[in-house]
């Protein structure tokens, strides 16, 4: 499964050992067995693990030393100092026999919007506090894991902003060499002129469709 948050999945089938309070390891053990099971039932057996912690790799890491990693992961950290703690440099090398590997770099996007300052009554409101350009943004978020070689994984919450997500691809590929694989994650598939460079930049197509209203 190309999109499945490993961690939040178990979790949500567990009772935890302290309700309410932070999962301690042994509740991210729990969650992993019954996270593993749920989906190997399935016939899932390999995930890309989107939004993965340091907690949740240092779980994925004691059920690999322990021989009870069953899943094949690949994980995309859930921040740019999860990454780091997770991985260093650059991705990882496939451990556990091809059964774990720190790869990339999870991004959720969304325009940010002018924040206005605070109105004191004894002095004159400043002027709202403008946000970067949306491309600057895009391609501030995009830097941490490119100029590594991690793959980022973009999350689109408007598939609006398509077009400047490629853009600012097509720029930085200019600058970070390699197969980086930029992965775009959207709800539903792009017109026909967003496939088109899709491919020339060389980007993967995640569709994610957003889950159904509860009943």
């Amino acid at each position: 499964d190309s999109h499945v948050e490993l961690m939040k999945l178990g979790l949500s089938r567990i009772s935890p050992s302290a309700p309410g309070a932070r999962p301690r390891p042994e509740d991210r053990d729990s969650a992993l067995v019954e996270a593993q099971k749920i989906l190997l039932e399935r016939g899932v057996t390999s995930v890309a693990d989107m939004g993965t912690t340091i907690e949740d790799w240092q779980t994925y890491r004691r059920a690999g030393d322990m021989g009870s990693l069953s899943l094949r992961i690949i994980a995309y950290a859930a921040e740019v100092d999860d990454l780091v703690l997770m991985a260093g440099p650059g991705p990882t090398p496939w451990l556990y026999d091809d059964k774990l590997r720190g790869l990339g770099l999870r991004i959720v996007f969304s325009p940010a919007p002018p924040v206005a300052a605070p109105v004191r009554p004894a002095r004159p409101a400043r002027p709202a506090v403008r946000p970067p350009e949306p491309s600057i943004q895009l391609k501030n978020l995009l830097s941490p894991a490119g100029i590594d070689g991690f793959q980022p994984a973009v999350i689109l919450r408007d598939a609006a902003t398509l077009p400047l997500l490629l853009d600012a691809i097509a720029e930085l590929a200019q600058t970070y060499k390699g197969e980086r694989r930029w992965r775009i994650v959207l709800p539903a598939m792009p017109a026909e002129a967003g496939r088109a460079r899709l491919g020339q930049l060389g980007a993967v197509l995640d569709l994610v469709p957003p889950p159904a209203p509860p009943p």
